[in-house]
């Protein structure tokens, strides 16, 4: 374990007002808008309903691992979803992937299962610490049912929970190897835990791991460690899908 941080958040207290936007306009969207220029991006947000009272902006540099997060006078709170921007962006600059599922430890081995909103992950999870509350057989950890990151570290796939949590307010600071990669179908009609190919699975990664739109050498970037992750995981990723809770265990363990 390093001493020194990767992410230094530097408040600065002035008046919003007259925070200009910086460089050439990268995209807006409903809540914010993305400035650029000369590899730093500037993001502004603003107040639900008018665009013309920013409420906070950061400066987001590739370069500098500092990154200045600028209020009104007085206010000091990190709005969604700057707080997620800023991690998701150095993530991207450390090719660490942060994906919308749930991740857990079941008898030592990490699983990662991956859905859009809605598709059941919280439920999973929920469903899991019924079956094992009683059960002196299992050992089972929550790490987070919403969100949590992959990274490769000492020639493995390394699982973490991240601060973002969905139903469930269990977080678990835990790292933990990564075993099995498995994407929820909940429009399954049956009980089914089955292979899927590699070019299959990373078109479904793409749609649940929280990519860097707007920087065009960070996407790609982080769309080939997503591949390689993919690629390595060959014969560890699957399709789930189950019918009631009492059919999760066993075909959880039936990869194993």
């Amino acid at each position: 374990a390093s001493n020194t941080a990767d992410i230094n958040v530097n408040v600065i207290n002035k008046n919003i007002k007259v925070l200009t936007p910086a460089g050439k306009p990268v995209f807006s969207t409903i809540p914010w808008d993305l400035y650029e220029n000369n590899n730093i991006y500037r993001f502004i947000l603003y107040a639900a309903g008018n665009r013309k009272k920013p409420v906070q902006a950061i400066d987001i540099d590739q370069n500098n691992p500092e990154t200045p997060i600028f209020y009104p006078e007085g206010k000091t709170a990190i709005f969604h979803p700057f707080d997620q921007l800023i991690f998701q962006y150095h993530f991207a600059l450390n090719h660490v992937l942060m994906f919308h599922g749930c991740g857990f430890i079941l008898n030592g081995k990490g699983y990662l299962i991956l859905g859009e909103s809605g598709a059941g992950k919280s439920t999973v999870l929920k469903n899991l610490s019924h079956l094992l509350e009683n059960s002196s057989n299992f050992d089972f950890t929550i790490l987070n049912d919403e969100r949590n990151v992959v990274y490769s570290r000492d020639n493995s796939y390394k699982l973490a929970p991240t601060p973002w949590h969905g139903e469930l307010d269990t977080i678990n600071n835990i790292e933990t190897n990564l075993d099995y990669i498995l994407f929820l179908d909940d429009h399954s009609k049956g009980n089914i835990i089955a292979p899927i190919p590699v070019e299959t699975a990373l078109q479904k990664a793409v749609h649940t791991c929280f990519l860097p739109y707007w920087d065009r050498t960070l996407l790609v970037n982080s769309l080939d460690a997503l591949g390689n992750l993919i690629s390595r995981f060959q014969g560890n990723v699957f399709s789930l899908g189950y019918k009631n809770r009492d059919n999760l265990l066993n075909l959880l363990l039936r990869i194993v």
